[in-house]
């Protein structure tokens, strides 16, 4: 589906999936079609105002992972890498992949783990 008020903070898509939730009736949820890493919820009342294009992403309450791994991106971001994609942040000197936690120096085409790289920067 298509939502102008949509834009997904990860990837900057403006597609998305509904999911219905099965523990909590009163709630739905709102996953992004093209990174998949994006998903967060709003109460059931909303439901038809928001296939209606009336509901503003402020409103979107954000999954507990997908807080984290804004976290993460911003923590990324506020050191000097610039977002590549939903997964890969690049600077002058390193190439992180955050699907498969790995590093690549960009000089030597060597590769480390994240943790071990968060520990050395």
């Amino acid at each position: 589906m298509k939502n102008d008020k949509f834009k997904c903070p990860i990837c900057g898509s403006t597609h998305f999936d509904h999911i219905i939730c099965r523990t909590h009736r009163d709630i739905f949820g709102i996953r992004c079609t093209r990174c998949v890493k994006y998903v967060g919820w709003l109460p059931k009342s909303m439901y038809n105002d928001w296939r209606n294009g009336k509901v503003d992403m402020d409103k979107v309450k954000p999954s507990k992972d997908t807080k984290i791994y804004l976290e993460v991106l911003d923590f990324f971001k506020e050191i000097g890498f610039k977002q590549i994609n939903a997964y890969t942040l690049s600077n002058d000197t390193y190439v992180i992949r955050l699907d498969k936690e790995k590093v690549l120096n960009k000089k030597t085409n060597k590769k480390m783990s994240l943790d071990d790289f968060i520990e050395i920067y």
